[in-house]
């Protein structure tokens, strides 16, 4: 009998009606969050990567010690200026889709992507569902987004994580959890090993929206600012401490370092292999 009630002619329209709003809602969206991706997508595999980095992702891909350094070349006795975390995601793209421009672009453009969605989450806490639209709407047509994500540089990647951060921070302004201020804060912190010092441009405002958004005393403002922090802390270093716990003879010369011992470590390596590593990539770039 419940059953048949619940199919009942005069619940079902009912049902409809309301479901009718939500997916309407959800719609608008989606749709710009599918443009997006379309714009960042097409022609993908078009384009013309930095054979620097794509270098060190081919030689990434060659060994787990070399995956974990960031090694510039295959004998990882260098490694690239900064963490290899985005560098990551491209290794793993060339190993599903193999190695070529395709692979290597496309976290970028997913990163592009999910900026978007993010953009949306932040504006539609802070001012509004109409204004989170417009605002989506435009990054993705914006046509600097879209040629940044057509790339295999890390900006895209980066930017998807701050403004993940920022709208993390503004939903737990308004919620006054501590818990979703804590992750943005982790948000933060990727940002941080994917573009180091970049990344933390927008450190300032979020801790301005936190402390002025939020409900409670300055103590519980505080606490919150230090709990995220503290964890912004941990993840921001949490490679580099994996690269302490490395003997110093396997650890390899971060490029661009003035440390004298990781230079001697890097003594016998030379500049021909890093011309060759870069034209090795270059070439399989064009030929995937």
């Amino acid at each position: 009998m419940a059953g048949a009630a619940a199919l009942s002619p005069e619940t079902v329209p009912r049902r409809r009606v309301l479901a009718g709003p939500a997916v309407a809602r959800a719609g608008a969206p989606a749709a710009i969050v599918v443009l997006a991706a379309g714009l960042r997508l097409a022609g993908v595999g078009a384009g013309r990567p930095d054979p620097f980095y794509d270098a060190a992702v081919r030689s990434m891909g060659t060994s787990w010690h070399a995956f974990l350094t960031g090694a510039f070349e295959p004998g990882a006795r260098v490694a690239i200026d900064k963490p290899p975390i985005d560098l990551w995601l491209q290794v793993a793209a060339t190993k599903v889709l193999g190695f070529g421009t395709t692979a290597l672009v496309l976290p970028a453009a997913i990163g592009g992507t999910l900026a978007v969605l993010a953009l949306f989450h932040l504006l539609d806490v802070l001012f509004g569902r109409r204004a989170a639209l417009a605002g989506a709407l435009a990054l993705a047509v914006l046509p600097i987004a879209v040629v940044s994500a057509r790339s295999d540089t890390m900006d895209s990647v980066m930017a998807a994580l701050v403004t993940a951060a920022a709208a993390l921070t503004a939903r737990s302004a308004r919620s006054g959890s501590r818990l979703t201020l804590a992750a943005a804060g982790l948000a933060l912190g990727l940002a941080f090993e994917v573009k180091l010092f970049e990344a933390l441009l927008a450190a300032p405002a979020l801790g301005a929206l936190w402390w002025l958004g939020s409900d409670g005393g300055r103590r519980r403002r505080f606490g919150g600012l230090v709990g995220a922090g503290a964890v912004f802390a941990v993840v921001a270093v949490a490679w580099v401490g994996v690269m302490a716990l490395v003997p110093a003879g396997s650890r390899p010369y971060a490029l661009g370092s003035s440390n004298p011992t990781s230079a001697r470590n890097s003594s016998s390596i030379s500049p021909v292999v890093l011309a060759s590593s870069i034209a090795s990539a270059s070439s399989e770039e064009g030929n995937p």
